[in-house]
């Protein structure tokens, strides 16, 4: 009586909440009831029973059945919130770590699973998606079409930061640190928010426990040795696969020398043409290339006594309501050169060699 009487004061919103975990339950497992009353008389004594008992079994729902379930009870809400906010407002769901999944085709796969959900009038999704997807929806005009087309009404592509974005970013984390060390974190991290806090903290570990050098040369040479075998264990079963598929199998041997490639600029360079050497290099070790040859033009760029550092900190100081730091050349196509590790390593390649040129003259 009291749950019943709770439930009739309830809020819309609680409601609500209530509906949900009840739906939830719903979906996963069967409910089963048992009631049982017992009695028994005697001379002078009555005595009297009562059992309740619930058991939760799961419950395999069918597809149809799971997504007509899910659309009736975001409706509900859609149309609880309008009425919270004078026709105003709207639903917005977050499908996020979309972007995690490392196959375009997987993701389209899962897409084409879930957008059957889509279309439920005022609710919106806000989907992550990855680089490799962004770019098979924006080549659309040109081929058939795909899962994304259909499901995607409006795609919104997230730049990475800016150099002086990142230097901002970390200076509201830390003070007193040069500025050229947030630099070089927003080098080897490309600009990518999550990742230059990474490349942060992994450089403020180095400095606590470094017997090697805490030196802008010393610090960037450290940093770029754990990129690189990070790098090396991502491609390690790719160029295991490609080896399988008749692939050079010199390069098993070589990714599994802990001491290739050498960290230096003219060592990383070498690796990188090592991997090129071959006249139909796969996939796998053309992209390994290209970071290898990004890490060697880090290495140069952040060498000590740097004049580029140099100039690039001056500009960064000089910055009032302009942003000169953005707008150098070998900023903008180490960002661009980035940026197309993962999507075209090829034209990171083509890129990485124009800025090796740059750095030459």
């Amino acid at each position: 009586m009291a749950r019943r009487l709770w439930a009739g004061g309830q809020t819309s919103g609680v409601r609500l909440s209530a509906e949900a975990t009840r739906r939830l339950r719903q979906i996963r497992f069967l409910q089963t009831l048992s009631v049982e009353h017992s009695g028994q008389a005697a001379p002078l004594s009555v005595q009297l029973g009562w059992k309740w008992g619930r058991q939760w079994a799961e419950q395999p729902l069918s597809l149809p059945d799971v997504v007509a379930a899910y659309r009736e009870f975001t409706t509900e809400v859609a149309a609880w919130w309008r009425d919270e906010t004078d026709n105003r407002g709207r639903l917005v769901i977050a499908i996020d770590e979309l972007d995690r999944i490392a196959e375009p085709e997987l993701a389209e796969r899962f897409l084409n699973e879930i957008k059957a959900i889509f279309g439920i009038k005022h609710c919106a999704y806000l989907v992550s998606v990855s680089e490799e997807a962004l770019v098979n929806f924006e080549r659309r005009v040109v081929r058939t079409r795909t899962v994304f087309d259909s499901a995607f009404d409006h795609v919104v592509h997230l730049r990475p930061m800016l150099m002086s974005d990142s230097v901002t970013l970390l200076r509201h984390r830390l003070s007193g640190v040069p500025s050229c060390f947030w630099m070089l974190c927003h080098c080897l991290a490309g600009g990518m928010p999550r990742d230059v806090l990474r490349v942060a903290r992994m450089m403020f570990e180095l400095h606590r426990r470094s017997t090697v050098g805490k030196e802008l040369d010393a610090m960037t040479a450290q940093l770029v040795a754990l990129e690189v075998q990070a790098v090396k264990r991502g491609f390690q079963q790719r160029i295991v696969r490609d080896v399988a598929e008749g692939g050079d199998p010199k390069l098993v041997k070589l990714m599994s020398d802990p001491q290739w490639p050498k960290i230096t600029a003219r060592g990383l360079r070498t690796a990188a043409d090592e991997l090129l050497a071959d006249p139909e290099p796969t996939e796998a070790s053309t992209a390994l290339a290209a970071a290898l040859l990004y890490y060697s033009v880090v290495l140069e760029v952040f060498r000590r006594d740097s004049q580029i550092v140099a100039d690039w900190r001056h500009l960064d100081l000089g910055a009032v309501r302009r942003k000169p730091l953005d707008e150098d050349p070998l900023a903008i196509d180490l960002a661009r050169a980035h940026q197309q590790l993962a999507v075209d390593p090829p034209t990171a390649l083509q890129q990485l060699r124009q800025v090796q040129g740059h750095l030459g003259s």
